[in-house]
Parts: structure tokens; sequence; C-alpha cells
């Protein structure tokens, strides 16, 4: 910790069996905050590596609440996670979650909580670039997190290594925006890319964009509450919804021109800017007390605001935006 509030400045860190490390930097409250050396009482000026090794194995550790000027890169290690701060920028590479030579069983209990993953970026066509990419481990969690500017996806799901698929995959309460159009490649393709899991959920989460799921997964992925600006939860080789049955089961969805699940909604789920990447249910949005209680549901939302605001659930990661208060009243005691 910095005397009298001051600054420190990282190079690299590298948790080479490191256990219960946490290093806190400053709290944050929006996607703008920790964007920069001004706002944070940590930094970084290259990367940080989370690493295991044989003996220890790298396990325990934490960031809270620090900005990564730069990307998380796990080669490996158990029960790590990253609450608050924020992961960007770069170009062509990206954050990545995967296990080295002969480590593929130690990415286990891995979380990022109220993460901002911000401007992943690429020169040419060539280069696969996205915000996050998660390739083999059990038990991965991604909640009440935004993803802006990121190039090819925003969230991929993958594998590496020969790790097998991503097991039990918990992703809630996050914003997906629409991928960055970069100036050499054009747009991006989906919010997020399955191609290697083998099973989990998808609950609570605004996208502008689709999901996209590919054929190679194993295991059954279920799809709760999930609100789209665009498009719907795809089949990879087919362009249309995956079967109910098998890989993907559907609850509560709004999807716009697409019902995949028969519970879901073909509406327009209505957000109060999604050009400003504010996806804040707009008044009168169909997400709006869309989910029946009998569902379950996270009891909060990516704000931290308790669940439910009413008589039933409101679709996506955020609940109904609240109505300022009057000003200007006076009252009179007697």
């Amino acid at each position: 910790m910095a005397p009298n509030g001051g600054q420190v400045t990282l190079g690299q860190i590298n948790f080479n069996g490191a256990t219960y490390l946490e290093i806190v930097g400053t709290p944050w409250t929006g996607v703008t905050a920790c964007n920069s050396s001004a706002t944070c009482n940590i930094t970084t000026t290259t990367d940080f590596f989370v690493q295991l090794t044989t003996s220890p194995v790298t396990t325990n550790d934490t960031l809270t609440n620090v900005n990564v000027a730069g990307g998380v890169f796990g080669l490996g290690g158990n029960n790590f996670t990253m609450r608050g701060g924020a992961m960007g920028p770069g170009v062509d590479y990206h954050p990545q979650i995967a296990p080295a030579n002969g480590y593929n069983g130690q990415l286990l209990n891995w979380v990022f909580d109220g993460v901002y993953f911000h401007d992943w970026t690429r020169s040419n066509s060539s280069v696969h670039t996205e915000c996050l990419q998660v390739a083999g481990g059990t038990n991965m969690t991604i909640r009440r997190s935004k993803f802006h500017n990121c190039s090819v996806f925003d969230l991929s799901f993958t594998t590496y290594n020969n790790a097998g698929p991503v097991t039990n995959i918990t992703v809630e309460n996050n914003w997906f925006d629409a991928t960055y159009v970069d100036p050499c490649c054009g747009q991006g393709y989906f919010a997020i890319n399955i191609s290697q899991t083998a099973g989990g959920s998808f609950d609570f989460n605004s996208s502008m964009q689709a999901f996209v799921e590919q054929s190679q997964n194993t295991g059954t992925m279920t799809y709760t509450a999930n609100v789209f600006g665009s498009g719907a939860i795809l089949d990879g080789g087919n362009g249309v919804c995956i079967a109910q049955s098998g890989t993907a089961v559907y609850n509560y969805n709004i999807t716009p021109g697409w019902k995949c699940g028969p519970n879901d909604s073909s509406g327009t789920p209505t957000f109060v800017n999604a050009a400003a990447f504010n996806l804040n249910l707009a008044a009168g949005s169909v997400a709006l007390d869309f989910v029946p209680l009998s569902i379950p549901y996270p009891t909060t939302d990516i704000d931290g605001h308790s669940r439910p605001d009413g008589n039933a659930n409101d679709a996506g990661a955020s609940q109904a935006v609240l109505v300022n208060p009057p000003t200007g009243l006076t009252a009179v005691v007697q």
C-alpha cells in the first residue's frame, strides 16, 4: 500500500507458486473508472501473468480493484479471483486462461467478478483477438462484468494444449457490447463464442449481439433470462437456434426476431442508450417483469441492486432504471 494515498506502479507480476496473496487497488464505480493511472492506486506498465508451478502450485490468489494495463494470462493455478478493476487495452494478443503443457488439470475455480474488459484490437485479419479467451479449466465464473471494444469475440470458450472442454461455466449479470469495428478488418463476429465446453449456464446477461454455440460442445448449456440487441443463440454451422434438447435449453430470453425456447420472446428489449454502451432497460421494455419468480435468479443485478424489484424479475443484467425523485419540494413542519 502506498503511503498517504500515493500511487504504486507495477511492471510485471508472475504469481509463480504464490498462495493466498491479494493485491488491492482503488475501488471503481463504472465503465470509465480505472482506465488510466490517474484513477488507480495500482497500475501496470505491461501485464500480469498468473502462472502455476509444480511445487508448490499457485493457488488462492486475488486481484481486487486493480487496473491491469494489459491482460491476465493464466497458464494454470487454482482458486484465482479478479474482483473489480479493469483489463486492457491491448493490440494483437488477448487475455487468455489456458493451461501450460503438462498442467491441464490445474485451471480450477477461476472467478472474474465486476471486471471491465476493454479495447482489445488487432492490426490485421490474421490475428485472433478478443477481450477474454478461456481455453480449458473447470468451474469458470464470469459475473457482473462489462465487455467493450473487443475485436473478434467479447468472450470465447475453447480449448488449448489438449486441455479438453471448459467444464461447468457460469456467466451471469454481464454486459456484452457489439464487437469492435477494427479499421483493418471491419466488424467482429459474435459477443460470445462457445466452441469447446462441457456444460454450464448463461443467466441474466445483456448483449448487443448474438451468442454462437459451435458443434464441438458436449453436455448441456442453459440460457435463461438473457436479452439481445440483435440475433439469438445460434448454431455456428447452421445460423439457427441450437436444438432445445441435448445441447441447449432456453428459458425467458429476449431474442429479437427469434424464439429459441417456448418461453422466449421475439421482441426487442429496448436499452437506454446502446450506442453509448448503456444496456440498462428503458421504460416500457418487453424485458421488464418478464421472468417469473419461480425461475432461479441471482440475488443482485450487475450494479448490486437486489432482485427482484417487483412482482417478477427483469430479464438481462440490469433491472429497471429507477425514476429520479422530484426536486424542489418544500415541507412545513408544525
